[in-house]
C-alpha cells in the first residue's frame, strides 16, 4: 500500500506521503515504516544516489605567492544596467587573485575595443597585472588575439614592461573562476539594494593622468608660443619620440635640483617666463 501510494504520488518524499496516508490510515511509527519502504524503490535510489567525492586539488601557485596587489588579476562581467537614454552597459570586474582588492570599470558594449579601453584604465590606476584569468567569451578571447599584434619589443623598451599572460578558463570548468563569480554575486546584490530599478546615466572618463608619474614621458621645453595677447600658454617639447606641442596645465616640471641648474623652484617662478625654456618636465598623458 505505501509503495502504491508512493508511485501514484510521483515518488514524493517521507512527509508528503506520510501526510496523504494519514489522511486515510493512522500507522504506528509510520515514519520509520515509509522510510523503510521507500529505500526499496529503485527509481528513487537512481535519482538520491551520491556522486562520488573527490579531493580538491591545490590551488595555482600564482593565487598563494606572495605578489603586489593586482599582480595576479581575474575579470568577469557583470550586467547589463539600463541607462537614462535606453542603452545598455555592462560592469567590468577585476579583482586581485591573492588579496581579493576589487576594481570596476563600466564598458557600454561587449566589444574587443571597448574591453581593451577598460582594461588600458585598470592599468593606469592599478598597474599592469602579470597574469590574467578571464572565461573563455569572444571579447576576452579577441581582445588576446589583438595583444599579440601590439609590438611588446617597442612598449617594453619605453615602458619598462612585459607582455601580460593570459590564462582562460575551459568552458565546461566554471568553477575555475568562482573567485570571480562570488563577487560578481556581491555586487550585484549590492546594485539591487543600492539602485533598485532606476536608470542612471552613463558616463565613461578614460583615465590616462593617473598612470604611475615615473611612466610620464620626460621632455624639456625647446619653445614658447604666446597667445595674441601676448600670454604664454603653449610650449613646444622635446621627448625621446620627437617634438610636441602640450600647454602648460599638461606639464609637470620634474622633481630635481643639481648645482648646476640652481634651485628649481626658482627657475620655475622666476621673474621671466624665458628662463624656463630650459626646464625639464614630464607630460601628462592626455586624458
Amino acid at each position: 500500500m505505501i509503495m502504491h501510494k508512493h508511485k501514484i504520488l510521483s515518488h514524493c518524499g517521507i512527509q508528503t506521503l506520510m501526510s496523504i496516508l494519514r489522511e486515510e490510515f493512522w500507522i504506528l511509527k509510520s515514519r520509520r515504516i515509509i522510510r523503510k519502504a521507500l529505500k526499496t524503490c529503485t527509481v528513487c535510489k537512481r535519482f538520491d544516489a551520491k556522486h562520488s567525492e573527490v579531493q580538491a586539488a591545490p590551488l595555482p601557485e600564482d593565487r598563494v605567492r606572495d605578489s603586489a596587489t593586482f599582480e595576479t588579476t581575474g575579470i568577469d562581467l557583470a550586467g547589463p544596467l539600463y541607462l537614462r537614454d535606453g542603452s545598455k552597459a555592462w560592469v567590468v570586474l577585476y579583482t586581485c587573485a591573492v588579496y581579493r582588492a576589487v576594481h570596476l570599470e563600466l564598458v557600454t558594449s561587449l566589444t574587443t575595443d571597448k574591453f581593451l579601453l577598460s582594461l588600458r584604465r585598470f592599468i593606469a590606476r592599478r598597474g599592469r597585472p602579470s597574469i590574467i584569468y578571464t572565461d573563455n567569451g569572444s571579447n576576452s578571447a579577441g581582445s588576446d588575439q589583438a595583444l599579440n599584434k601590439v609590438d611588446w619589443n617597442k612598449i617594453k623598451d619605453d615602458t619598462s614592461v612585459s607582455r601580460i599572460q593570459w590564462k582562460f578558463i575551459p568552458p565546461s570548468s566554471l568553477w575555475w573562476g568562482g573567485f570571480c563569480e562570488r563577487l560578481i554575486g556581491l555586487l550585484k546584490t549590492t546594485l539591487r539594494k543600492v539602485l533598485g530599478k532606476a536608470s542612471l546615466r552613463g558616463d565613461i572618463v578614460l583615465i590616462e593622468s593617473t598612470a604611475k608619474r615615473i611612466n610620464w614621458p620626460l621632455g624639456k621645453v625647446v619653445q614658447l608660443i604666446e597667445g595674441k595677447d601676448g600670454v604664454v600658454r603653449l610650449v613646444k617639447i622635446r621627448t625621446k619620440q620627437g617634438d610636441l606641442l602640450r600647454p602648460i596645465q599638461r606639464l609637470y616640471p620634474l622633481e630635481v635640483s643639481s648645482p648646476n641648474d640652481g634651485d628649481l623652484r626658482k627657475l620655475i617662478e622666476g621673474p621671466t617666463i624665458c628662463e624656463k625654456v630650459s626646464a625639464i618636465f614630464r607630460v601628462i598623458p592626455h586624458r
